[in-house]
């Protein structure tokens, strides 16, 4: 680099900064988007019995409900939200969002697992991983697939993943593995 343009360059960076500190750099103000204060608390529905979290995308953040399986969507920057799909009537607790605007949850003592979509609320799909004793506690997404945990038989046999196409609306195939898994572990 000539010397004339790394001067230009250091005074461009220099002199901006050291003004602001000689003068006493002010806090950035609030705007309409980004609020001066948090939210402290997100007031849920009575009874609601919150378990799940999951975060985004965007500013919101998805609480399950271990009383009915409601899924309620709150604002983070206003602490605002509602319902957005109502349950089965059985818990929903473990949470994860992925990137194409689906919500995935695991159904505790259900022995499901359903897809839901961000936007609408509306279930895409909903599987039935266990009966009986078994209780669908968590979720965890890993590329194109998504791993469910049982807390009461933990493991299934490796011959017996579950999968789901690109879309989770698709039905259900049994077998090897493929893109777009949906696998209980």
């Amino acid at each position: 680099m000539r010397p004339a343009i790394r001067k230009t360059a250091f005074r461009a960076l220099i002199v901006p900064l050291a003004a602001a500190l000689l003068l006493g750099a002010q806090p950035a103000q609030a705007t309409a988007h980004q609020p001066a204060h948090k939210p402290a608390a997100f007031p849920l529905p009575d009874g609601f019995q919150p378990e799940g979290i999951a975060i985004g995308p965007g500013p919101h953040a998805y609480f399950g409900s271990r009383a009915t399986g409601d899924v309620y969507r709150a604002d983070l920057r206003t602490g605002e939200g509602s319902v957005i799909s109502k349950g089965p009537g059985t818990p929903t607790l473990g949470l994860k969002t992925d990137g194409r605007g689906r919500l995935f949850a695991a159904g505790g003592t259900g022995g499901d697992a359903r897809v839901i979509d961000l936007r609408t609320g509306a279930v895409l799909k909903s599987y039935r991983l266990a009966t009986g004793a078994a209780f669908v506690n968590d979720v965890i997404l890993m590329g194109d697939a998504a791993y469910f945990s049982r807390v009461r038989r933990p493991a299934l046999p490796a011959e017996r993943p579950l999968h789901h196409s690109a879309d989770a609306g698709d039905d259900v195939r049994r077998g090897g593995r493929a893109a777009g898994q949906l696998l209980i572990v």
